[in-house]
This record gives structure tokens, sequence and C-alpha cells, in this order.
């Protein structure tokens, strides 16, 4: 399976907190432009938690024009609404999403049943195509292999996942589980640094929000994967295994990596939406440094 990166776009604001969708347009085509393989919208990068129903669809209907066929668009329908999902879900799909990205309901603990129900719920409401986003940290509900392959079994319009875990060997297991029922899966993982294994263990590649700020970077390292240049890939993960420090500098990592996108020369607003906070001096500074010693700036 061709190696591939998709970028999940940062959300930019204006100075009152407002969604900027000038600047969410001008990041997308960025992106785009430089090569990427797609974009995921509305998602954890893209702050979707705090965006309303309008603003989200607004979005939707921005990217669908920016990309222009250039590029996937996968577009984050999740919420803690079965009701709302299913909504939003429609909407990508209706304004032309190559596939909605659906995150479990999150804040409470959820049976596995239940998931399996709400994800099937979500998948008969539409036929256009849904991939799993398993974010266990942050949802406290993991979409176990067992119950993505029952999910994969039952709805053919369900053909990807998003594994935002640290362990790759917990996609690994998705893929050895979902392969037998449909080869051609698309298991990304949510980690920049795990697109080789990734490719390697028969994944489709990573959804990494470092290729919203050096995605030509990213697009050589799939290329790097792609022709089997095995050592062009070493030296591009050495370069993504350092900036991977840029996730820690500032909770949670966007702000740092607004401030890092204007470092690397792109006009748009540092601003966050309340109650995210800007970073600090101290933060900036060692944003600064990193990407110094990489020669990035």
């Amino acid at each position: 399976m061709k190696a591939e990166y998709i970028t999940p776009a940062i959300c930019a604001f204006d100075d009152e907190g407002n969604v900027d969708y000038d600047g969410c347009a001008r990041i997308i085509d960025r992106v785009v432009s430089a090569g990427i393989d797609g974009v995921v919208l509305n998602g954890s990068n893209g702050e979707f938690f705090h965006l309303t129903d309008e603003e989200r669809c607004r979005l939707v209907d921005t990217a669908v024009e920016v990309i222009d066929h250039r590029a996937k668009l996968y577009v984050g329908t999740g919420s803690m609404s079965q009701e709302q999902t299913i909504k939003l879900t429609r909407y990508a799909h209706e304004a032309g999403a190559d596939a909605a990205l659906v995150v479990p309901p999150f804040y409470f603990k959820l049976a596995e049943q239940s998931m399996e129900e709400f994800f099937s719920a979500v998948a008969s409401s539409s036929d256009g195509d849904i991939l799993l986003y398993n974010f266990p940290t942050l949802t406290g509900n993991d979409v176990t292999p067992e119950l993505t392959a029952r999910l994969v079994d039952k709805h053919e319009n369900i053909v990807g996942y998003k594994d935002t875990v640290v362990d790759v060997a917990h996609t690994r297991r998705v893929i050895d589980a979902v392969s037998p029922i449909r080869s051609e899966f698309l298991a990304y993982s949510g980690f920049d640094e795990n697109l080789a294994h990734n490719i390697l263990a028969g994944g489709a590649g990573t959804i990494g929000a470092l290729s919203n700020l050096v995605p030509e970077t990213c697009v050589a390292w799939t290329g790097a994967i792609n022709a089997g240049d095995w050592s062009e890939v070493a030296r591009y993960q050495r370069i993504i295994d350092r900036l991977m420090a840029l996730y820690d500098i500032s909770q949670p990592f966007m702000s740092t990596f607004r401030y890092a996108l204007h470092l690397v020369g792109f006009d748009m607003n540092e601003n966050c939406r309340a109650p995210f906070l800007a970073i600090d001096e101290e933060q900036k500074a060692k944003t600064r440094a990193l990407l110094e010693s990489l020669e990035i700036i």
C-alpha cells in the first residue's frame, strides 16, 4: 500500500477568538500545494471540541472549495451526541468530503457494546465512507482491534482507522484483525514518528500534525518510503523524531504549532480560542531553538 501523509489542519482564530476562515483556507492550500496526500478537517488538531456546528460546517465548505479534488479530505464529525455526529457526518458527505473521521463519545467510559452500536448507527446513516478514530488517552475509550473487525465486517463503508496511540503494536493488531476482512483497509497512525513503522506493518501512513509546519519534508519522507530508499527514510525519521519535541512544549500543542508556523514565515494569527492560551516567552524560545537546530528557520 502506498504510504500517505495526511495533515490534521490547524484551525486559525482572529483577535476575538472567532474562526478565521481565510486563515484556515491558506493553511489547507499551503499543505495541499506542497503535495500532501490529504487533509483532516475538524479533528483534534482543528479543535473541533469548541467549535459550533455552524462553524464546523462552514469549514467543511471552505475546505472542499480550497482542495478542489487535489487531495483527500477527511472530516472529523464526532461529538458527545450520536444524533449530532450523524448530522455532521451526513453534512460532510453531502458537501463532498471523501470520508468522515468519527471519534467515539468521550468523557464517560463506554461499554464496548455502546461504542459498537454508536458506530453502527453512524455508518448506517450515510452511504459515505467512515474512518474510525481511536484516541483513548483523551476519550477514555479504546476502539479495540476486535471491535473494529466486527464493525468492518458489518459495514462496507467503514474503510479506515486513525490510531492515536504511542504503541504502534496496537495499530498492527488492528491491521491484523481487519486485513482478512478487507485488504484495502486504511489504517493510519496518529503520531508522525510512527509513519515508517506503520507502513512496514501493512498500514496506510500517518495523520500527523508536523505536516502543518514542514509539509515538504513530510512529502519527501513518504516519497522515500514509496521509492524504497531506506537510507533517506532513516534520515527523515531522525528529523521527524527531533521535531516530535514540539508536541511537548505547550499544553495543548496547537499553541506551539501556531507560533512555529509564524516562525517559518507563514502569515497567521497566533491567537487561541479560550480556554487555551498562547505560548509564553520561555516556550517561544524553546520552539525557536529547536527549529534553528534543524535549520528550518
